[in-house]
């Protein structure tokens, strides 16, 4: 701005030197215009400023013109080069207060553009003051070119302001032009009045001059006000359509600026306890820095003591401080209320391309736009908060299903482009019903709002943590996440090990996770969810905290629905049996027990597995009776044996379900005294997932069974993490091997390295080995080898029904005669 005030001087002074290199003619007539007097008639100009709206610049226009037509032919040159800068400059110090900075460049423009008009008045006017047509066509060429100075360099500095390139703004030079030569041939009227007898033209030229420019203050005073309704109209119209803070915001900005003419506006919201302020400047918004914008805050609420606008021109310490800290020369404030309160400010600093400043006018503008503002905003805000109330959990601020199922499906169709992977996973909370039903509902809120932020904080990126509702939250897993999706829920489960504290209660929580993958495990969010949560239940009842879905524990088969409801007639009316497989001792060959295996004769689907049909008792409620089923059928066919002559033992398997049940050892006392059998002839198998769920309550209830004399077997052991921690700890007397390692025991050394271990550690422990799954004479051989007392599979027998057990035996061991007929009408009573 220096350097263009700089080279507006050295322009005029040039011309100014140039034209008195050859000095004009002085006036012909008697009558000469003082240059005082010509400067209050520039003065004057100044002060009745027109403006004209083109497109989105506002020109400010003085009718200097006439005072310069009358200059032209009146006065000599340097008083109207005095009168032209003097009396705009005492306007622009006295009345208007403008900056040093503003003052000069305009001082400058004005001496620059005086110095124009004169050399055109000079060339083409011939510097002749007499009449004709050359004369006045110089006159008014004159005034046209001062104008065009005026309206070129205002241009350029506020296309430069705005960032757009001047050719843009031809259509506002031409306007400007135009104008600047209808006011010069006005100013040729009381030329020629004067010429015509200036004693008779004075009052005329007076009145018709203050007639004219009265007349034409009103008529731009009216069109400007009628350009600010329209303006004022659209930007309630782009309101109505504009909801959110990204649409409403850049609209309140654009349309203040626009409105006022105002070189930025700003708009301030008075949060607790930070505020925040977004400006525009005619090419982008911008927000201030937090410490800058809490300072402007705190200003603007000195400023806005009431609630209507303010014009802030630095006449007091609070607007000083205001401008300095918003880089303003003068500004316009207004507050954004809504029900009484004040909760922000809008504000429009400098006003842009116009030689007055803002006005009363401007201050009631801006009022009626931040009317319109507030409602625009504070309906933005309801609306926002709905939107956040729908996709957001109440309690925990987490995103809810919704939401979650939005974000699955984008990340399912950027699966379906091939981009990356997805898995969603459920998890639940192991004991969060206790604390809810002990400490009170409160207790268990607040523990949720700290899970959330636990799951939050631990989640990795790519990973969203939703709340379904209840103590079960959801996590979606991207292709933006790096880590494995068990590896994420491990992490996720890890972040829920530190003790929570509620209300001076120091808790302790865990949980179960479950993952279902897409696209293998389905290929929609509510398929996903459905088996995640079945992977999840699965987690709760074994002994792994985190499951991925698998086929083998869905229980949800839409085949097995009508299952659910016929097993309960089915225990009831005997469609309920079981079957039996012989325990082989390996060293001699012989019998030594069986192992009792429960089989459902479904009259229409025929004999089912108990794989099929014992989870869907464990998840009804069912597995206690149909245990007291099978206890009591397993010991009636053993009695019925030993009657026979035929001394051997019989083994139950006992599920998690069952050994919750604290009269479990009451039934297997009943059932052994009411078939008359010895207790050493049970055992009952229980797997280590049993005792892993809950150590305390399984070896509580395992010794109360040990106490009544029957034996304890460890069933599967080697398929978990964690048998070795509880087997000192068990009454068992027995292991049993499982299938997968017996079945591979003479392919892999890996598998007959564990079945030696375990077979080796069993003897130390004084405990029995069976193996289970032997299919071959050669594995069976094996076995022996390696210290396996006892084994059962294919290779010896198929289960059969109780009763045919006795035949079985007599058709292996010819030398084996029963000493009586199995007790078959006992069998017959119990079914």
């Amino acid at each position: 701005m220096l350097s263009l005030v700089a080279l507006l001087a050295v322009i005029g002074i040039v011309l100014w030197a140039g034209l008195q290199a050859h000095p004009p003619e002085p006036p012909e007539d008697s009558l000469r215009i003082p240059w005082w007097v010509l400067a209050m008639a520039f003065a004057a100009t100044e002060v009745w400023v027109f403006h004209i709206q083109v497109g989105r610049e506002s020109k400010s226009i003085s009718i200097s013109e006439i005072p310069f037509m009358l200059a032209f032919f009146y006065s000599l040159p340097e008083d109207l080069l005095i009168a032209r800068v003097v009396g705009p400059a005492l306007v622009i110090l006295l009345y208007r207060r403008q900056t040093l900075l503003k003052s000069g460049f305009n001082m400058a423009l004005i001496f620059a553009d005086t110095t124009v008009a004169l050399l055109v008045f000079r060339v083409i006017g011939g510097g002749s003051t007499a009449d004709g047509a050359r004369e006045w066509t110089g006159a008014v060429l004159a005034c046209v070119a001062a104008m065009a100075v005026d309206l070129i360099v205002l241009s350029i500095v506020i296309r430069w302001y705005d960032g757009k390139p001047p050719v843009s703004g031809v259509r506002s030079l031409a306007s400007g032009l135009g104008l600047a030569a209808a006011s010069a041939l006005i100013g040729l009227v009381p030329l020629v009045t004067l010429r015509g007898g200036a004693e008779h033209a004075a009052v005329p030229l007076i009145a018709s001059g203050v007639m004219l420019m009265f007349g034409y203050r009103a008529y731009a005073s009216l069109s400007d006000r009628h350009s600010s309704l329209e303006q004022l109209f659209s930007f309630s119209r782009e309101l109505s359509v504009a909801p959110e803070t990204d649409d409403v915001l850049p609209s309140v900005l654009a349309q203040a600026r626009e409105l006022l003419r105002g070189e930025r506006a700003e708009v301030l919201r008075f949060g607790d306890p930070a505020v925040t302020v977004w400006r525009f400047d005619g090419t982008q918004v911008s927000t201030l820095d937090a410490d800058l914008a809490n300072d402007c805050g705190e200003a603007a609420r000195a400023l806005l003591q009431e609630t209507d606008a303010v014009l802030v021109r630095g006449d007091d310490s609070a607007g000083r401080h205001y401008l300095r800290l918003s880089g303003a020369d003068e500004a316009v404030l207004a507050p954004l209320s809504y029900d009484g309160q004040t909760v922000g400010a809008i504000a429009v600093h400098d006003r842009l391309g116009e030689v007055r400043g803002f006005s009363a006018s401007d201050v009631q503008l801006l009022q009626t736009i931040a009317s319109h503002a507030s409602v625009a905003l504070h309906n933005e805000m309801l609306i926002g908060r709905l939107r956040h109330d729908a996709l957001h959990d109440t309690l925990t601020g987490l995103p809810n299903r919704a939401q979650l199922t939005a974000k699955a499906n984008l990340a399912l169709a950027d699966l379906r482009m091939g981009a990356g992977t997805m898995a969603l996973m459920i998890m639940d909370l192991n004991g969060f019903k206790v604390v809810n039903d002990t400490l009170g509902h409160h207790v268990g809120d607040d523990l949720l709002r700290q899970v959330a932020s636990r799951l939050t904080s631990a989640a990795p990126r790519g990973v969203t943590v939703a709340r379904l509702g209840g103590d079960e939250f959801a996590v979606l897993m991207t292709a933006q996440a790096t880590e494995k999706p068990e590896e994420i829920a491990l992490g996720l489960l890890e972040s829920l090990e530190e003790t929570f504290v509620v209300e001076e209660e120091r808790l302790h929580l865990s949980g179960a996770a479950g993952i279902a993958l897409a696209p293998d495990h389905g290929r929609s969010v509510s398929d996903l969810l459905k088996r995640a949560d079945i992977a999840m239940y699965a987690a709760k009842n074994g002994a792994e905290p985190c499951v991925v879905y698998r086929s083998d524990i869905d229980l949800n088969d839409a085949s097995l629905l009508s299952l659910m409801g016929e097993l309960r007639e089915a225990i009831s009316a005997g469609e309920v049996d079981i079957e039996v497989e012989p325990l082989i001792d390996l060293s001699r060959n012989r019998i030594v027990s069986t192992e009792a295996l429960v089989r459902w004769h479904h009259p229409v689907r025929g004999t089912l597995r108990p794989s099929l049909f014992l989870p869907l008792a464990e998840r009804n409620g069912l597995i206690v009776p149909l245990t007291t089923l099978v206890l009591d059928r397993a010991v009636a066919a053993c009695a019925s044996w030993r009657e026979a002559g035929l001394d051997i033992g019989i083994s139950v398997n006992l599920s998690a379900r069952s050994l919750l049940d604290t009269m479990l050892p009451q039934t297997v006392a009943d059932a052994l005294d009411r078939w008359g059998l010895p207790s050493n002839r049970l055992t009952l198998e229980i797997t280590e997932t049993i005792v892993l769920s809950d150590a305390d309550r399984a070896l509580g209830l395992l010794a109360d069974l040990r106490r009544l004399g029957v034996r304890l077997s460890l069933d599967d052991f080697g398929t978990g993490y964690s048998s070795l921690t509880h087997l000192s700890e068990l009454p068992i007397q027995q292991l049993k091997i499982d299938r997968s390692f017996v079945s591979q025991v003479q392919d892999s050394p890996r598998d007959r390295a564990i079945v030696g271990a375990v077979a080796d550690l069993a003897r130390n422990l004084d405990l029995e080995v069976v193996a289970e799954g032997i299919e071959k004479a050669s594995t069976a051989a094996l076995l022996h080898d390696l210290g396996c007392q006892v084994g059962q599979g294919h290779f010896f027998a198929e289960s059969m029904a109780p009763e045919l057990l006795p035949l079985w035996v007599q058709t292996r061991d010819p030398g084996w005669t029963p000493s009586g007929p199995p007790r078959g009408h006992l069998l017959r009573v119990v079914r």
